[in-house]
């Protein structure tokens, strides 16, 4: 049963290959989106999280992408963010601040963005490159608040809300290798090693569905403008 369900994730995974960054027309997502609670995502991850996916910014600022915590919260919670550039935030004794020296994400371009990260540290990646490692120790506390996309895990959803398009969305409960991470950035989900979600974002008719086979699919819970 556990293969049948391994093989058919992978047959949804294949209708989803990402050929090059710029050349991606059909990620429509500019919503707000909420993911299950899940042990996958609230118990697994704590040593080991890669989070990774497409982006393209149409304005500068403070803008989150992942958010499972209080942006300065040091007790719980992780997120990756645009705050002049690339941040990692995380809850690890006093608290996880990465910022990236990578000072700019361009805009209206596609741009992969990825974070690696393990109790030795996490590493920024830019289009497959990696750009800047923090040597941070400790571990995780993913905490209770759900996983949010696009917008702020407490207090308003239009708090710091990414403005543009996410497209091919994955978070790992493994700390990816230079390698896995240019797989994952042209072949998102070709990596089943800890896959724990894979939302393509690239319908509009299933905008938050989870193709990973692990069916954490996204609530969408508004929009800024429809891009469909």
């Amino acid at each position: 049963m556990g293969k049948q369900k391994d093989v058919a994730a992978k047959t949804r995974i294949k209708r989803h290959v990402v050929q090059s960054g710029p050349g991606i027309v059909a990620c429509l997502q500019s919503a707000f989106f909420i993911a299950p609670n899940h042990p996958l995502l609230d118990e697994r991850i704590s040593d080991y999280l890669t989070l990774c996916g497409w982006v393209y910014v149409t304005k500068q600022g403070d803008q989150r992408i992942f958010c499972k915590s209080v942006a300065g919260n040091d007790t719980f919670g992780y997120g990756l963010d645009l705050h002049q550039g690339l941040r990692f935030l995380g809850s690890s004794g006093s608290g996880i601040n990465c910022q990236s020296t990578f000072k700019q994400v361009p805009l209206q371009h596609w741009t992969h963005v990825a974070l690696s990260f393990s109790p030795e540290g996490a590493t920024f990646y830019i289009n497959g490159e990696p750009r800047h490692h923090c040597p941070v120790r400790g571990s995780l506390d993913p905490g209770p608040l759900p996983l949010h996309l696009g917008m702020a895990a407490r207090g308003s959803p239009y708090s710091g809300p990414f403005e543009g398009r996410m497209c091919m969305m994955s978070i790992h409960s493994i700390a990816m290798t230079t390698e896995e991470i240019e797989v994952t950035m042209h072949r998102p989900g070709a990596i089943r090693r800890g896959l724990v979600a894979l939302w393509p974002m690239n319908s509009s008719e299933s905008l938050g569905m989870d193709i990973s086979g692990n069916n954490l699919h996204l609530t969408e819970h508004g929009r800024i403008t429809s891009m469909f």
